[in-house]
């Protein structure tokens, strides 16, 4: 039986892709199938009493087949109802324990189903309305709960993603995109840092290595993650005007993957996270930001430490912005590559006619590599950023 994977918690899971991908393959064809809504109405009636939070479409040597996760009050344990795709049969069930801290991102979950006006199948419904796509083009679809937000995380099967919001039914762009509804300036940033500090009772053997913001509708909220290399424990707080919420634990899994080698670099760093921020503020000036954070990676050559954000400029670009970490800041010119621009589709240096063109040919179609502002059809507001952009 093939059970719903383990999550980890959205805000870690996003600053972990540091550099998102903004243009990707056009989607999948249709499946025929039962599809995601009935799927849900099956697998709800197999496992009463109980809060569905995932789906998944997977395709097996037997056929498609539809895993589906559910939660009960205790959050201890994923209760797995997994689906025939073609019949809706049932294929089998189990219970996996939530270990520590999967059981409270689930926790988080369930104390804010009170709050969510908008179910899985109205979910689906608002998706194809904005994006055009249908529900057959969904790999996953997660109910999460970050930064104060309670929403559907979307995934599609050409790895386009989505948040839908469970209390408004906004839909928006994956959390680790730069938008102005959830960019902040570099010295809010940096305050939020701070008093991240302040909140975790963290000194100074910690550091600093990832951070995120998110979209509510009362303010931008912002969570950051503060490592110890001795021990490799990790504080996760995340901050909404006077709301708080800190976590401290032992990370698992890809995460303690992606962070042991922080372990090694942070206390050796020669540009700090005040100091990106800083260079940020320098560089892109009246620009924003969302995601940050620390990168190792290893070459022939040796480890490459890299401080990476995602960020929008005073003039609406969408921005992937990398620096050396281990070089003091400013040194070297290759150190801060020149971002590209946003609707330079033949990489010239330029926003100009040729782009114009290119755009034009395809205008009202869904084209994801000509896609500027992440609803993958072409239109109105991406020639409005492509113009913003001109020369």
């Amino acid at each position: 039986m093939l059970k719903l994977a383990r999550r980890l918690p959205l805000l870690l899971v996003a600053v972990m892709a540091v550099l998102p991908v903004l243009a990707l393959a056009p989607a999948q064809e249709a499946r025929a199938d039962i599809g995601f809504p009935q799927a849900a109405a099956i697998a709800r009636t197999l496992s009463p009493g109980r809060q569905l939070v995932g789906m998944r479409h997977r395709n097996t040597n037997s056929g498609p087949q539809y895993n589906t996760g559910f939660i009960d009050a205790q959050c201890q344990l994923l209760y797995g109802v997994d689906l025939n795709g073609n019949t809706g049969a049932l294929i089998g069930m189990a219970a996996e324990v939530l270990i520590y801290p999967e059981n409270l991102a689930m926790q988080d979950v369930w104390e804010r189903i009170p709050l969510v006006n908008v179910s899985f199948e109205q979910a689906f419904s608002l998706l194809r309305k904005k994006t055009g796509r249908a529900d057959s083009q969904i790999d996953r679809i997660d109910l999460a709960s970050e930064l104060f937000m309670i929403f559907y995380a979307v995934q599609y099967t050409d790895g386009t993603r989505y948040t839908v919001d469970a209390i408004t039914g906004e839909v928006l762009p994956a959390l680790d995109l730069a938008t102005p509804a959830n960019a902040v300036t570099p010295a809010t940033y940096w305050a939020r840092i701070q008093h991240a500090f302040q909140l975790s009772g963290a000194d100074s053997t910690w550091y600093p290595v990832m951070g995120v913001t998110g979209t509510t509708a009362t303010g931008i909220p912002v969570g950051i993650t503060l490592l110890n290399p001795a021990t490799g424990r990790l504080k996760q707080v995340d901050m909404l005007g006077t709301q708080s919420q800190v976590v401290d634990f032992m990370p698992i899994g890809h995460l303690l993957q992606i962070t042991t080698p922080m372990r090694g670099v942070v206390a050796n760093l020669a540009v700090t996270a005040s100091q990106f921020l800083a260079r940020i503020q320098h560089d892109f000036p009246g620009g924003r930001m969302s995601v940050m954070g620390l990168q190792v990676q290893t070459a022939n050559t040796g480890q490459i430490v890299t401080w990476n954000a995602t960020i929008l400029t005073a003039a609406g670009q969408q921005v992937l912005f990398a620096i050396n970490a281990m070089t003091p800041n400013g040194a070297g010119s290759g150190n801060s590559p020149t971002p590209d621009r946003m609707g330079d589709y033949n990489c010239d240096g330029h926003v100009g006619g040729d782009d114009l063109a290119q755009l034009l040919m395809r205008f009202n179609t869904r084209q994801c590599d000509l896609d500027l502002n992440g609803d993958d059809w072409i239109r109105g507001e991406d020639l409005g950023l492509l113009l913003s952009n001109w020369g």
